[in-house]
């Protein structure tokens, strides 16, 4: 019988400690946008906006990306989405240390993060396997 350290190749146990990275990160990357959206305006609904302008890719791509991820290298298209999903959070990074008046720009900060999110979500699940 072998045990734990001979199971999980050093690769598998990168990939996910780094997952668990991401997703704080991730939920850390929201709570601030939120408290973000919410000091420069004091609307919950705008707050909630936020959270509809993240969904919307998710219910409009859904239905394309698990052919999307059969059709190409899902280690490609991984790499992709997570390029986008960096390069959303230095935008909105840039754009919250601009001490900023407007949120309008987040929204489309955040309507990018989302794309990149719902592209690459089947990809990440099927290399974990």
């Amino acid at each position: 019988m072998s045990s734990t350290r001979e199971r999980f190749s050093r690769g598998l146990k990168a990939l996910f400690v780094s997952k668990f990275v991401v997703t704080i990160a991730i939920g850390i990357q929201v709570t601030i946008v939120g408290l973000q959206v919410f000091e420069l305006t004091g609307s919950k609904l705008q707050l909630g906006l936020i959270g509809l302008t993240e969904f919307v890719p998710t219910a409009l791509l859904s239905p394309f990306t698990g052919s999307f991820a059969d059709r190409f290298d899902r280690r490609k298209v991984l790499a992709a989405g997570l390029a986008g999903e960096l390069a959303a959070a230095v935008l909105l990074f840039i754009h919250a240390a601009t001490d900023p008046s407007t949120v309008f720009p987040i929204y489309i900060y955040v309507f990018l993060f989302g794309i990149s999110c719902v592209r690459f979500t089947p990809c990440g699940r099927c290399l974990s396997i």
